[in-house]
């Protein structure tokens, strides 16, 4: 049995000259999203990247010091978040409570994207990086489990040291990432405008039903009881994030 309390935290756009410097940056690093995405870092051109973003080499040059600091800025973009609920969760003390909240949002983040033009673009790169040479995803990947992994062991162990967890064979790392494959699926069968699946809900009116019910799958997959689970899910706080990760989806 693997206990967790010791474990270790593991479209083009083209520029014109009216354009200022930070948007003209920022509509580069726009237009090398999708190349990077279908080629990698290696299968990218310098030249590719210029054409897709209107400018000449020289003037990408200016801007970005060499492909792969354009890279790195295409990853801090695609990444980036501007996510207020997740940073006031990681804010919290390491808990049960925590960790269900964390579950939460990560599942009501996912499911919600996909009703985000700009989200739902940016995870059918993802999906196109899986086909070709996987280097954008797994970017991705490692981007974002620097970024949950660390509060989500902190509150997994805690909620073991409070009798709230059972250990089990799984890893801590893979716990984490079981649920971000749950939550990331949420979206992938949603990107054509309606879930291409059609689920079996406790109230066939409300979608929201279906997310309740992945939130509670993930709660029993890492390990909480079942105690804890009916203590600290509370469907009040599950709407409350929902409208919190539907209006940062919106912003991003």
């Amino acid at each position: 049995m693997t206990s967790i309390a010791n474990a270790a935290p593991l479209g083009a756009t083209r520029s014109t000259p009216r354009l200022r410097l930070r948007d003209r940056r920022r509509a580069i690093v726009e237009a090398a999203v999708p190349l990077f995405a279908r080629k990698g870092l290696r299968g990218t051109t310098t030249r590719a990247l210029a054409q897709a973003a209107g400018v000449s080499e020289a003037l990408l040059y200016r801007h970005f010091p060499s492909k792969e600091a354009l890279h790195q800025e295409v990853l801090d973009h695609v990444t980036e978040s501007g996510d207020q609920a997740i940073d006031l969760i990681r804010s919290l003390p390491a808990s049960t409570s925590t960790l269900v909240h964390m579950l939460t949002y990560m599942v009501h983040r996912f499911a919600n994207q996909a009703h985000v033009d700009r989200e739902a673009a940016q995870q059918r790169l993802f999906l196109a990086s899986l086909i070709g040479d996987g280097e954008f995803a797994r970017a991705v990947l490692k981007r974002a489990f620097e970024q949950y992994y660390p509060p989500m062991l902190a509150a997994m162990q805690a909620a073991e040291e409070a009798g709230d967890l059972t250990p089990g064979p799984v890893s801590p790392a893979n716990r984490f990432w079981f649920v971000e494959h749950v939550a990331s699926m949420l979206i992938n069968l949603r990107l054509s405008g309606g879930p291409a699946v059609t689920y079996a809900n406790n109230d066939a009116q409300d979608e929201s039903d279906v997310i309740r019910q992945a939130v509670w799958f993930c709660c029993r997959g890492i390990g909480l009881t079942d105690a804890a689970i009916a203590t600290h899910l509370n469907p009040q706080a599950l709407g409350l994030l929902a409208d919190s990760a539907a209006r940062n989806a919106a912003r991003a």
